[in-house]
């Protein structure tokens, strides 16, 4: 499945690379959290990213190399209490990117019967559950026997967890770099709830920045937000 419901995803290129693998080890981590919007999944899902992003690399311990990292609550949030998730790395210079993401997905209800394997890629992808699906997704059949081994399926792939898996692998790279004295610049990561519901997570997450661009004397050269985007219709060069 591929769309704006955050269903699935090509993979694509060489992917036997280890960017390609780390992304996609990362994707999958943040997939089977069930992060509907709104809901307490959303709060498990932003300390799932701290965890990526802090756990040890090859070079030793990333979990004190953020000049901030952390949780950022969004007020007067009840029942649920989310927080954004953030972290960032100073380099040489103020002049600071912010990546920037957000991790809760839709219901599964478009799922039917297969509702309880949508936050689970690996048997999403095989068996029975497959052949479900297929029988249930216009097109998906066609476009896994072109590209056979390299979709992964699941709520919240596309739309946006592959997204904000990305974001996490390019500021651990960033954070090797610091560690080298090759970081020219500052990055920050931002990754939010809510954007399926009322976006309540990047209207918290604007105060969060201010506050870091004050904090840290910032100048925000702007931001990648790596949220799925395609054609509307077959042909469309505007979407």
């Amino acid at each position: 499945m591929q769309g704006n419901n955050g269903s699935g995803i090509h993979a694509g290129g060489q992917r036997g690379e280890a960017w390609q693998a780390e992304v996609e080890r990362y994707t999958l981590e943040l997939v089977r959290i069930n992060s509907q919007s709104p809901g307490p999944g959303e709060n498990a899902v932003a300390e799932k990213i701290l965890e990526l992003l802090r756990a040890d690399d090859a070079e030793g311990r990333l979990a004190d190399a953020y000049d901030e990292i952390g949780l950022d609550a969004l007020p007067d949030d009840a029942p649920y209490h989310r927080q954004n998730a953030y972290a960032f790395v100073r380099g040489a210079s103020p002049q600071t990117i912010v990546l920037l993401g957000h991790f809760d997905v839709v219901g599964v209800d478009d799922y039917g019967a297969l509702r309880d394997f949508a936050f689970d890629p690996e048997a999403l992808s095989q068996g029975e559950a497959l052949a479900r699906l297929i029988a249930i997704t216009p097109g998906l059949g066609d476009d896994l026997a072109a590209h056979p081994g390299d979709w992964l399926l699941g709520r919240g792939v596309v739309d946006m967890k592959s997204g904000v898996a990305a974001n996490i692998a390019v500021l651990r790279r960033i954070v090797a770099l610091k560690r080298a004295g090759r970081l020219p610049i500052s990055a920050l990561l931002l990754a939010t709830p809510d954007e399926e519901n009322e976006s309540a997570g990047v209207l918290q997450g604007v105060r969060l920045l201010l506050r870091l661009r004050e904090q840290h004397i910032l100048d925000y050269l702007g931001a990648i937000n790596t949220d799925y985007t395609t054609a509307l219709y077959p042909g469309d060069l505007h979407r």
